[in-house]
This record gives C-alpha cells, sequence and structure tokens, in this order.
C-alpha cells in the first residue's frame, strides 16, 4: 500500500511496539499517524511551525514523540493525536529524537549541538550536553541507561545514570580522530569535563 496525505517530503516513520499503527514526520509540519493494516489514516497532529524531521513511539504505543524545524520537541497521544507537551530548549532545528525503553526519559539531538534528556512525566529536561557540531541521530540502548548520539562531528555515547556517578569523557577512537566518544552523565546533568 502506498499511504497517501503529506503534502511535502516525508522525513521519518517510527512503528509501534504492536505493529498496528505508524507514525510519519512531514516537511508539511505534521505528523500522521496510519494504520498499518490497510494505510488508512487515523489522526492527523499538527502544532509544529515549521518542518517535522524526526519522530518516535514509547515502549507501550501510548504516546510519540516529534521533533523539527521550529526547535520543539512535541509529544502527543497516539489515540487521538491530542498534543501531551511541547518540551522547548533547543536553539536551532531538533533532527533526532529517541525514547527510552521503559517510557520514562527520552533524548532529543539537533544543529544545536546538543543532546537534552528529558523527563517524560513531567517534560523537564534534565540534562543538556554540548557536542562537536549539529546531530542528525540518536538511539537509546535496549539497557535503558546507554545514548548513541551522532552528527558532523561523529558518533557519542553517554551513559545516563539515575545515580550521582559521574565520570569525565573518554576517548573511545581507536585512533585520533576523535569520532567515537563516550561520557557518563548523572540524572542532574553533571559531568565531569
Amino acid at each position: 500500500a502506498v499511504l497517501t496525505g503529506h503534502s511535502s517530503w516525508v522525513n521519518a516513520v517510527a512503528v509501534a511496539p504492536d505493529g498496528r499503527w505508524l507514525a510519519s514526520a512531514s516537511t508539511d509540519r505534521t505528523v500522521r499517524l496510519w494504520n498499518s493494516e490497510d494505510g488508512s489514516p487515523r489522526a492527523v497532529l499538527t502544532g509544529h511551525s515549521d518542518w517535522v524531521g524526526a519522530v518516535a513511539v514509547a515502549p507501550d504505543g501510548s504516546w510519540l514523540a516529534s521533533g523539527g524545524g521550529d526547535r520543539t520537541v512535541r509529544l502527543w497521544d497516539s489515540e487521538d493525536g491530542s498534543p501531551r507537551a511541547v518540551l522547548t530548549g533547543h536553539s536551532d532545528w531538533v533532527r533526532a529524537v529517541a525514547v527510552a525503553p521503559d517510557g520514562s526519559w527520552l533524548a532529543s539531538g539537533g544543529n544545536d549541538g546538543t543532546v537534552r534528556v528529558w523527563d517524560t512525566a513531567s517534560g523537564v529536561c534534565t540534562t543538556a550536553i554540548q557536542v562537536d557540531g549539529p546531530l542528525t541521530g540518536c538511539a537509546i540502548f535496549s539497557d535503558g541507561y546507554r545514548l548513541a548520539v551522532f552528527g558532523k562531528a561523529g558518533i557519542y555515547l553517554f551513559a545516563y545514570r539515575t545515580s550521582a556517578y559521574s565520570s569525565g569523557p573518554t576517548d573511545m577512537s581507536d585512533d585520533d580522530t576523535n569520532t567515537v566518544r563516550e561520557l557518563d552523565v548523572d540524572h542532574r546533568g553533571e559531568s565531569d569535563d
């Protein structure tokens, strides 16, 4: 099936954990929800004031997150498409969002070169880390505390810990290109740089 409805480029797609629906993010400033069995539309989510370039679904499928050119991350209810929260803090485009396996936090990355960690219950940014250059993607490991973000300067690996444990950045590359780095960050965003 070909899913039609967006009036411009589709930039990202995420599939619900149960496979029954999917979400698409578009340059037309919308996120659309679709039934995966027959391709029929479920909802059109409006609220972004610029293109939408990233989308991720919560592990229980009850909500989703989107990010885009308006510098916001938005949380949406997956049943009716209603907005749950607007997360602000990025100073440039949001190009990536990822949700932790337990749904308690999400990460966003953008052109401002920051990775931000958000508490999904409160909408509060608990950690913001500046890296070298714009970020274009992020992924959370299945263990629920490691995060990979990537962009112009390479790949960064972070361990998001809820304890007071924190250590400085560790260069994990085999050469001097510094394309892969690791940093442990506690839940308050504290780290030794």
